[in-house]
């Protein structure tokens, strides 16, 4: 089995949209120092550095990517596996032919799902499987591809 992975660009916006919501949960603890009478740096790192750092961290974990597997037609029940694996991970599934998506479906993923479609798993069946989503979930995928034992041997035809 082959795997080939290819993750999008960067994306400013949703750097935005991070840095946007980490400001506005920080700005509480500004808004505490200022009532002190407190200002210090730890007071411009909850406006700055805090948000930078955590929409840059957010971002980089969202970004689109997409897994090519090809020769895989040496495990049987390849598609079958694929899904039961997400499917004890806690993801629902939605299939229509030779697309299938999986979606959390608990917990702080199918929060972040709702918000920001960041934990969305996208698999088109065919020749060459193509697995798309979020880098971190893409990532996720591929050491589950490389290292489980389901994914690397036909299974015995005695």
């Amino acid at each position: 089995m082959r795997i080939r992975k290819e993750t999008g660009p960067w994306s400013w916006s949703t750097f935005w949209k991070y840095f946007g919501i980490t400001a506005a949960i920080f700005s509480i603890f500004v808004v505490i120092d200022l009532a002190d009478h407190h200002v210090s740096f730890v007071t411009w790192a909850y406006l700055v550095i805090y948000p930078t750092l955590f929409g840059s961290m957010y971002t980089h974990n969202t970004r689109a990517s997409m897994l090519f597997v090809n020769d895989y037609q040496h495990i049987g029940s390849f598609e079958e596996v694929l899904t039961d694996k997400l499917k004890r991970e806690g993801y629902g599934v939605i299939q229509s032919g030779d697309h299938t998506v999986f979606f959390p479906t608990r917990g702080l993923r199918k929060f972040s799902q709702r918000w920001f479609g960041s934990e969305e798993i996208s698999v088109r069946w065919g020749s060459e499987i193509v697995i798309s989503g979020s880098a971190q979930r893409l990532s996720w995928v591929e050491d589950v591809l490389t290292w489980n034992p389901a994914f690397r041997y036909a299974p015995s035809t005695n």
